[in-house]
């Protein structure tokens, strides 16, 4: 965990007002907002912080910004090493946002980088190519389809 303490101190809040994007996972985002659930954690860090993007491991992701909440599922594969899971997703993510894609690719490309890279031992080691990222996507576009459930706010 982020915080060794457990204190989780708010004044995170004043820094996060400059933050693009916050990517923690679901333990992180709860205890710093202070929150029992996911969703009220990606509403109170999305009052603050312009796009967040909560990690959920094996469930998903939750991702909410001034117009759009998302759920998505994660892709479903068969698991070697979780070492390096989270920085994938984030590296699909960004690479995708600062395209300027829509969340939901951001969101599909990060979950396709954090799926690949369980599926090989190692942290960095295990971090995909774009030919793998797409090739992946290319094989499941009817799973994808499916993954990505809208929120109402």
């Amino acid at each position: 965990d982020a915080d060794s303490t457990g204190k989780w101190d708010r004044s995170i809040f004043e820094v996060l007002r400059y933050v693009d994007v916050f990517m923690p996972n679901a333990h992180e985002a709860m205890s710093i907002s202070g929150t029992k659930d996911i969703r009220s954690a990606a509403e109170k860090l999305a009052s603050t912080v312009k796009t967040v993007v909560i990690k959920n491991g094996s469930e998903g992701v939750m991702a909410k910004n001034s117009t759009t909440m998302l759920a998505a599922n994660a892709f479903r594969t068969e698991v070697v090493d979780t070492t390096g899971a989270g920085d994938s997703f984030n590296a699909g993510f960004i690479f995708q946002y600062l395209r300027e894609a829509p969340l939901v690719t951001c969101l599909v490309w990060g979950s396709a980088c954090a799926a690949i890279s369980i599926t090989k031992s190692g942290g960095t080691t295990a971090f995909p190519e774009m030919k793998e990222v797409n090739n992946y996507l290319r094989e499941r576009e009817q799973e994808q389809e499916q993954m990505i459930h809208v929120l109402k706010g």
